[in-house]
């Protein structure tokens, strides 16, 4: 299965690592399972995907005072091309922009620019086919997941939703092979 990485992701794995709380229940679930979701993916060939649109958005825009870290997280993880890279792809960003700024009300310069990085990012998801955008950003992305699926194609999950089918898919792997083993 190939997983795409948000940004917002990369933001927890650093909050992890410095023993920042989660100010809300939902991100404290993800943040509880996220080390061992990648973990898991790993251990079970899934590849784990950024873009290269990741790094650029973090020396742009991100908080000066986590920019290192932020990039350091991103290590390790397969790159894909930036969405502004592939023909295909800009159209994309564009039609997924303006869907997602119908969805709110965005007055703000910068609220409206990371609104064109939620965009590029899942543009680059669906370019490069992967199965899943795992997310923490709840309000601008997550919200509006079931109309980025239907309109898109692009399954977006937080990282306890998707932890929970891989460890269910695990468990049902399991039973079945001792079944089969019983059976001989």
């Amino acid at each position: 299965m190939k997983i795409y990485l948000d940004n917002s992701i990369i933001g927890r794995l650093v909050d992890i690592a410095q023993g920042v709380e989660a100010p809300e229940r939902r991100l404290e679930q993800d943040m509880a399972v996220l080390p061992d979701l990648l973990a898991m993916c790993r251990t079970h060939a899934h590849v784990l995907y950024i873009s290269a649109d990741a790094q650029t958005e973090i020396t742009r825009v991100g908080r000066t005072d986590r920019r290192k870290e932020l990039l350091l997280k991103l290590k390790g993880f397969m790159l894909l091309p930036p969405a502004d890279e592939q023909d295909e792809t800009s159209s994309l960003v564009t039609n997924l922009e303006q869907f997602l700024l119908s969805k709110t009300r965005i007055n703000r310069t910068e609220k409206r620019e990371a609104v064109h990085w939620d965009a590029a990012h899942l543009a680059s998801c669906r370019a490069n086919s992967c199965h899943v955008f795992l997310t923490t950003d709840y309000g601008s992305i997550w919200a509006y997941r079931r109309a980025l699926k239907r309109l898109y194609g692009i399954n977006v999950k937080r990282p306890s939703e998707l932890y929970q089918e891989l460890t269910t898919a695990v468990v049902k792997m399991a039973l079945t092979k001792r079944r089969g083993r019983a059976r001989e």
